[in-house]
């Protein structure tokens, strides 16, 4: 998946170096920074969604190696244990994890506050990202 999602954000500036008259003549008149803005932003939500499929992806495999070890091991009571905790960790990852990365780097395509999940009670608070103004670094 890392390969695929730097693929996607390098394929930007693949797309912008094209040679095509009508693609420049296009790029020209909306703006060179807009377009590559606009082609970034893309990436990402491609990114998004592949990561999103891949999750799935990861659950469903857990729980075929699960039914899979069930019956070759005969219930073995260690191997039931470490599928259940790789499936607990899969299933934080999911539905945990996921969504707050997903919305961090929406957040941060878009400069708008970010929701994040704070301590293990998971209350959402909003962190706003300031750019300072003498400084190349970003404030939280």
């Amino acid at each position: 998946m890392g390969w695929v999602a730097a693929h996607n954000i390098a394929s930007t500036d693949v797309t912008m170096k094209l040679t095509d008259r009508q693609f420049q003549r296009e790029v020209k008149d909306v703006g060179f920074d807009r377009v590559k803005s606009l082609l970034n932003f893309e990436a990402a939500e491609l990114n998004r969604h592949h990561f999103y499929y891949w999750g799935v992806a990861q659950l469903l495999l857990a729980l075929v190696l699960l039914v899979v070890l069930l019956d070759a091991t005969g219930g073995n009571k260690f191997t039931m244990v470490v599928m259940a905790a790789i499936l607990l960790v899969l299933v934080v990852q999911r539905f945990l994890v996921q969504p707050a990365v997903v919305e961090l780097g929406r957040a941060w395509t878009s400069r708008q506050p970010i929701r994040c999940w704070k301590n293990a009670a998971l209350s959402a608070h909003t962190i706003h990202i300031s750019r300072r103004s003498n400084s190349s670094s970003w404030a939280w």
